[in-house]
């Protein structure tokens, strides 16, 4: 259930333009119990996406290096299609929504689920 290739099964969406990082997500996402997911490169995808109701996800995971108006219009994609929001390594940006909320690095699991419940995500072992 955690992996699929359809993209309106993910309940996650993670936006970077980084493997590395997107790989690293996904797994802890997948360690927390939260997927499947779904991985996207450019602003524009994920907003057209969301805007269009084909991706419907409950997380919004923000990794890129985004300006204010690029994160602005994703974090207002994400709460129209009633997604929460996780950004990455971005402080700057978590007052252009009272839906959103900032992860800084390092983080693990503990810190992703963390981050999850404070966006209204809960798990059935909780």
């Amino acid at each position: 259930m955690l992996n699929s290739l359809w993209i309106d099964d993910a309940r996650i969406a993670v936006l970077t333009d980084n493997a590395i990082e997107a790989t690293d997500i996904v797994d802890l996402a997948r360690r927390a119990g939260r997927g499947p997911a779904v991985l996207m490169r450019k602003s524009q995808t994920l907003v057209s996406l969301l805007l269009s109701g084909e991706c419907t996800p409950n997380i919004v995971i923000l990794g890129s290096e985004l300006s204010s108006d690029d994160a602005r219009t994703c974090i207002d994609a994400a709460t129209s299609a009633k997604a929460k929001v996780i950004i990455l390594d971005q402080p700057e940006h978590a007052d252009l929504s009272e839906h959103s909320n900032v992860l800084l690095r390092p983080f693990g699991v503990t810190d992703l689920r963390a981050a999850f419940r404070k966006a209204g995500v809960h798990f059935a072992d909780e």
